[in-house]
């Protein structure tokens, strides 16, 4: 199945070398999950604070779908 993989900010750095503007499109088995797919480009832990599956926010055991969009978000503090 085909993901679509959203990451922000210094997050794009993870993207495999055909992304584009911080954008890619993956090719994941059958049963793949949240976890699965970050886990597939090495993105470190600390920084799946935020993640979204087709705009809503997903935990990282969320099975995913055939054209899936996955989002991680860099967490901004403030005060």
């Amino acid at each position: 199945m085909q993901v679509k993989l959203r990451l922000f900010g210094n997050y794009a750095v993870y993207l495999p070398p055909h992304s584009e503007r911080g954008v890619a499109v993956l090719s994941a088995p059958a049963g793949a999950t949240v976890e699965s797919v970050l886990d597939s480009i090495d993105l470190p832990q600390s920084a799946r604070q935020y993640v979204a599956v087709n705009g809503e926010r997903a935990r990282h055991d969320l099975p995913l779908h055939d054209g899936d969009e996955v989002r991680v978000i860099v967490a901004l503090g403030g005060g």
